[in-house]
């Protein structure tokens, strides 16, 4: 065989060897997700999946629904990772102490009153609406902030965001305390654990955490006669095992989110999202 012949076979081994290393390498770390639009992304339907579990802020990431027996994919953003202090407040996302630039779509739910019937046509026309929605001539609907601003410019239309006020507590709220006067859209403030992150065993840290440690550290914390107890080892002091995010749906009516479930730790994360279409 000539050296020319020897080359260009050696050249086509490698080639092949590289083509199929980089199938496998996208195999191992990437998938294609096919989502519905309840769980869509910017309204796309169709996203690829990277396997990576570092998360950053603002990732969206995919993860079994937590605290169920069965396996259940969901989606939602990370606002928040070990470290972080979070805070809602009157619907608003607050970090470390610095409100959030939501530079993606959110949606919250409105009260939208149309005072003639040109408007009113127009309203169901637009969004598709039915009967059963109007209740005395209001619509109660969740819009972006976009389509909320087409709505205020519309004199013949009087439309009001719905925030919950503070110290209106909701029972399904995390953590499930009257101690938290916590709401969907009043929140915190909720320190995110990190690996290694101490804290001292309380009445306020022992409510917060407790699911927490119990359910993803496994560890058995508890509380008798005055004095908290780690796998039934009196303790003042806990010491987390793994890194946590806090998780936000873009749409905010939907509270199947670190606001129902409390803290998320990165190792049930499958991967996020880095591509949508």
């Amino acid at each position: 065989m000539s050296k020319s012949k020897k080359i260009k076979k050696l050249f086509y081994f490698a080639f092949f060897v590289v083509f199929v290393g980089g199938l496998v390498y996208i195999a191992m770390n990437y998938s294609i997700y096919k989502t519905n639009e309840n769980f869509s992304v910017n309204g796309k339907t169709n996203l690829l999946i990277s396997k990576s579990t570092i998360i950053k802020k603002y990732d969206i990431v995919l993860f079994d629904e937590p605290y169920l027996n069965e396996n259940k994919e969901t989606l939602s953003r990370c606002l928040a990772t070990g470290g972080d202090v979070l805070e809602i407040s009157y619907s608003k996302v607050i970090v470390n102490q610095d409100t959030v630039q939501e530079n993606f779509e959110t949606t919250h739910k409105y009260r939208v009153n149309c005072f003639t019937e040109q408007s009113n046509n127009q309203l169901i026309n637009d969004y598709k609406l039915t009967d059963s929605l109007n209740i005395l001539g209001v619509y109660y609907l969740n819009l972006t902030q976009q389509q909320a601003d087409v709505l205020i410019k519309d004199s013949s239309i009087m439309i009001k965001q719905i925030i919950a006020e503070k110290d209106l507590s909701n029972d399904v709220i995390f953590p499930f305390s009257y101690k938290f006067r916590w709401n969907e859209d009043n929140f915190g403030p909720l320190t995110v654990p990190a690996k290694g992150f101490k804290i001292e065993m309380n009445e306020k840290n022992y409510t917060l955490y407790k699911n927490t440690i119990n359910y993803f550290e496994q560890d058995k914390v508890s509380f008798k006669d005055g004095k908290y107890y780690v796998n039934d080892n009196e303790s003042n002091e806990y010491i987390f095992k793994n890194d946590y995010v806090f998780i936000l749906n873009d749409d905010r009516t939907n509270i199947n989110d670190s606001r129902k479930w409390g803290l998320i730790p990165t190792k049930i994360i499958k991967g996020k999202v880095i591509k949508q279409w």
